[in-house]
């Protein structure tokens, strides 16, 4: 006996390719947003450690001409640029540039002492980023709604930072 076999519904067909195209996009965009964790995974391999402070982890990478040594910075997909306590994209700090190779490649730190960059920093005093000059840390926590609290670290010294990058939260 012959089993006959119908062609699918072209409704069912467009079905079918609407879900492929749905997979590849979902596939592109996990990938990019992955990317960033590989690179801090990689960048895990550079942790530097001593007897008597704690692991600092640092990463290089490419920065728009306007990003500071000193300054905060998060990652634009692409670049590091300067962070911004004025809303919440622009909030997401990476970490602390502790040095810049040249004009578009920076060092930036993670987690753990900044080493002497800084001046004048008030000794143990929590930094938050602000909301007001790009890149720039102070002492007080954004209070304007709709501006962000983004704690960056508190001062070892008025010129080492311990940077610890800790959850944000948007004023209402």
């Amino acid at each position: 006996m012959t089993q006959l076999r119908c062609k699918p519904p072209s409704f069912q067909l467009e079905l079918m390719q609407h879900d492929k195209v749905m997979r590849e996009s979902f596939q592109k965009l996990s990938d990019w947003l992955c990317k960033d964790l590989l690179v801090l995974i990689d960048d895990a391999r550079e942790i530097i450690a001593s007897e008597d402070s704690p692991p600092t982890l640092l990463r290089t990478c490419a920065c728009d001409p306007s990003v500071f040594v000193r300054a905060a910075v998060r990652s634009s997909g692409v670049l590091c640029v300067n962070a911004q306590a004025n809303t919440e994209a622009n909030s997401r700090v990476l970490g602390i540039v502790v040095a810049k190779s040249s004009p578009t490649v920076c060092t930036v730190i993670l987690s753990g002492e900044s080493g002497d960059i800084f001046a004048g920093l008030l000794v143990n005093s929590d930094y938050f980023l602000s909301p007001t000059i790009a890149g720039g840390v102070q002492t007080a926590a954004p209070t304007t709604s709709g501006h962000v609290v983004a704690p960056v670290g508190r001062s070892i010294s008025a010129n080492n930072l311990d940077v610890s990058i800790e959850l944000r939260m948007q004023r209402a």
